[in-house]
């Protein structure tokens, strides 16, 4: 069985709440498109549409097995992409989100990626990133067919005010 992992944010309008709001996702492999390439949409006769410019900026992390401590290395990676990263934009907010392998016990999993989450987050409230401004998740296991010291990781997504 081969899992899917869908993850989308979606922008809700204005809703008064007096009516039900539909989102439909598709989420059977019957409905997949083929992958983006705009050369295809050219072929067709649609447009190809014009980059749209975004304002988010990722940064992975990755720790050791049975590990929450960030090393050395990774708190000065972190600190040079906050410090030289943005081009002198505004943070909105920073979106930490840990993962672990699948080795052990879905519980134990759960714990430790939101321990690594909250390690890289007490690292940036205590340089100075505002702790309204940042969201701390732990997913748990992260079997997504990657080599397991790949799934041993928090991903880190800044962002940007327009």
């Amino acid at each position: 069985m081969t899992t899917i992992l869908y993850k989308h944010r979606f922008e809700i309008p204005k809703w008064e709440n007096r009516t039900s709001f539909h989102l439909n996702l598709l989420l059977d492999p019957l409905f997949r498109l083929p992958a983006y390439t705009g050369d295809l949409l050219v072929e067709k006769g649609v447009p190809t549409p014009a980059k749209i410019p975004t304002n988010e900026v990722h940064q992975e992390i990755l720790f050791d097995f049975d590990k929450a401590e960030l090393k050395p290395t990774d708190i000065e990676k972190l600190e040079d992409f906050f410090k030289n990263g943005f081009n002198g934009k505004t943070i909105e907010s920073v979106e930490i989100v840990g993962y672990a392998d699948d080795i052990g016990s879905d519980a134990y999993n759960l714990v430790l990626s939101e321990k690594r989450a909250k390690a890289i987050g007490v690292l940036l409230k205590n340089k100075g990133i505002r702790v309204d401004k940042i969201y701390i998740e732990g997913k748990g296991e992260n079997n997504d067919g990657r080599p397991k010291w790949q799934n041993r990781k928090v991903d880190v997504v800044v962002k940007l005010a327009k």
